[in-house]
């Protein structure tokens, strides 16, 4: 196949051949943000505002009904569920999961090992965290996560928040969406 440094610009020639380096490029980290540095110049003459208006996004209107349900938990409980779950984690092997995974050969800079968890049994596999610290910090930054997330879906108008300690309050939800259809 080829190294991925040149497999990227490859792939960049392809998509538009007038406006990307010819000569090789060495990218200096393997993360999702090298493609940023290879912005056509094009592209780069066109405000962000003009590029998102050509594009139009096709979903402003949509052809159907959507019902979107979330469900709520207390803050308490699911830090609680959270610091279960990344006890089962530890206790049921991510360490040596990740211990595999980086004796395959994959560099811990990938982002799947920069997920919470997996970047705390880096540090820790390299002799920086001791285990415990390691489970605290991977706790820490899952509740931070989950609390980006309800941070990001909360404001969401359309979504009918329910409490998951009412499983029957699903249904009930759907069968009303279905009544004004």
């Amino acid at each position: 196949m080829g190294e991925p440094k040149f497999m990227v610009v490859h792939a960049l020639n392809l998509v538009d051949p007038n406006n990307w380096p010819e000569a090789p490029v060495t990218l200096t980290d393997g993360t999702q943000t090298t493609a940023r540095r290879y912005q056509s110049p094009a592209a780069e003459s066109r405000h962000l505002a003009a590029l998102q208006a050509a594009a139009q996004h096709r979903f402003t209107e949509a052809p159907f009904r959507v019902l979107k349900l979330g469900l709520t938990v207390p803050r308490a409980e699911l830090d609680a569920r959270i610091n279960a779950r990344a006890e089962r984690m530890v206790a049921q092997g991510l360490c040596s999961e990740v211990a595999t995974l980086l004796d395959q050969g994959h560099a811990p800079t990938l982002a799947p090992l920069l997920a919470p968890g997996y970047r705390e049994m880096v540090a820790h596999l390299r002799g920086q965290l001791g285990l415990d610290e390691a489970l605290r910090r991977m706790q820490q930054r899952t509740r931070a996560f989950a609390k980006r997330q309800l941070t990001w879906f909360r404001p969401d108008l359309e979504t009918r928040w329910l409490p998951a300690s009412a499983p029957d309050a699903a249904p009930g939800a759907v069968a009303e969406f279905l009544r004004r259809a």
